[in-house]
């Protein structure tokens, strides 16, 4: 009897013994964990295992390589949260669209009261802000560019709620309008060099009517402006004819015409 326990208790060692043959459990082809280890359980059966970096692994939209969501819960992992679509507003106290820089939050989705920019120089006065308008007389700066109404920033004369341009002492109402490269309107009346009677004439160049397209005009058809059709070389004795101009060679002594124009 005792030899028949025996053998029944060596055998069953041997059984149990041999269900362990095939040694550890290994993980799949994809790189996944396999759920079927100790200690490796995917509770939320989302493929990630707390040990392949799921941070929370009772959240199946939690784990390495998720979607950033704005939910305040750190939904890939990395440390971080809503970092994908969070964004700061800034105070819209006069609600005049433009905000203060100095009192913002960060939200995702806009709070009530809050914008995203963030130029407003005084937030308690919706007269107050970039596009506002200056009168000469008000010594409030309106517009958030530094200086009253009546400054002078670039030094030329004219008060900065009148000058086109405060920065370029060579643009202001008091100057004249001349021809430049630039299409320039130097004094501040909406129209630009040949487009503004006033243009200074002294700064416009001579233009002759070429009518037969050989680079000399007719010193007779002359028009001034900034820009203008024709040449700035005259001189062409037969303007329908480009045989003829100053630059042209004479044929020989025999023939009777002044190609060259001399």
């Amino acid at each position: 009897m005792m030899r028949l326990v025996l053998g029944l208790s060596l055998g069953s060692a041997l059984l149990l013994s041999g269900c362990r043959q095939d040694g550890p459990a290994k993980p799949d082809e994809g790189g996944k964990p396999d759920t079927g280890n100790a200690g490796m359980a995917d509770e939320d059966g989302d493929g990630w295992v707390v040990s392949t970096g799921d941070c929370d692994d009772n959240n199946a939209a939690i784990h390495p390589g998720a979607e950033e969501l704005c939910d305040g819960l750190d939904n890939d992992c990395d440390g971080l949260i809503d970092e994908d679509s969070i964004q700061v507003w800034y105070q819209d106290g006069d609600s005049d669209g433009y905000g203060d820089a100095g009192v913002s939050q960060t939200a995702c989705e806009q709070p009530d009261g809050f914008i995203a920019d963030a130029t407003d120089c005084d937030d308690t006065d919706a007269t107050i802000h970039p596009l506002a308008d200056e009168d000469c007389d008000d010594p409030v700066d309106r517009n958030c560019d530094g200086s009253v109404g009546y400054a002078d920033a670039d030094g030329d004369g004219s008060p900065a709620c009148e000058d086109c341009n405060d920065q370029n002492p060579a643009q202001s109402p008091e100057a004249a309008e001349v021809c430049d490269a630039n299409n320039t309107d130097e004094d501040c009346d909406g129209l630009v060099d040949d487009a503004d009677p006033s243009v200074d004439t002294a700064t416009q160049t001579a233009w002759y009517t070429d009518g037969d397209g050989d680079g000399y005009g007719d010193s007779a058809l002359v028009t001034m402006a900034c820009d203008g059709a024709g040449s700035i070389y005259d001189g062409d004795c037969n303007d329908a004819d480009p045989a003829y101009n100053p630059g042209a060679p004479e044929i020989d002594c025999a023939d009777p015409n002044d190609y060259n124009c001399d």
